[in-house]
């Protein structure tokens, strides 16, 4: 028996492409050795859809959160939700969310202020986060060292709190 585990930490199982394949891309990770996966969320829907796929399929985790090029939908509606999701004992994260600044599909106010509700959301539930930087290293660590002090004063917490992820154990 090999004692190698592979985790697939970041698979969108949740979008439509997959869907019509979903019985058989499980197949072939759990004949590969693939233990555990992680469905990250890249908006409220497929948030949603991660937590679903979680709760169905045994070693499938759920990230839930607003990806960069969606964050112009973030709001107060969309955080209510994805805190709604958090409470799915199948999450193990928040994200994907970050700052993309080479495709700009969302203006970059919109862009760190999801990133930043985000973050302030993982501490708040105790979660790690899946950060997405394209072109914005600088921006998005500002932002994590920020955040990082800032959680750290508020809960004790630093960039690594401890988290639900002994559950992939």
């Amino acid at each position: 028996m090999n004692s190698l585990r592979l985790v697939d930490s970041h698979c969108h199982l949740n979008l439509p492409e997959v869907e019509a394949d979903l019985a058989a891309v499980m197949q072939r990770a759990g004949e590969a050795g693939v233990e555990a996966i992680v469905v990250p969320g890249i908006d409220v829907a497929s948030s949603r859809r991660a937590v679903e796929l979680a709760e169905h399929w045994p070693g499938v985790y759920a990230a839930i959160g607003v990806h960069p090029h969606h964050a112009g939908d973030w709001s107060a509606q969309a955080r209510a939700e994805i805190q709604a999701l958090a409470r799915s004992p199948r999450v193990v994260a928040i994200g994907e969310t970050g700052l993309d600044f080479y495709r700009n599909l969302a203006s970059r106010d919109s862009q760190t202020e999801a990133f930043r509700a985000q973050l302030d959301l993982a501490a708040e539930q105790r979660l790690p986060v899946i950060v997405h930087i394209r072109s914005a290293a600088a921006e998005a660590f500002t932002e994590l060292e920020a955040w990082s002090e800032h959680a750290r004063r508020a809960n004790g917490l630093g960039l690594l709190p401890p988290t639900r992820l002994s559950r992939l154990q």
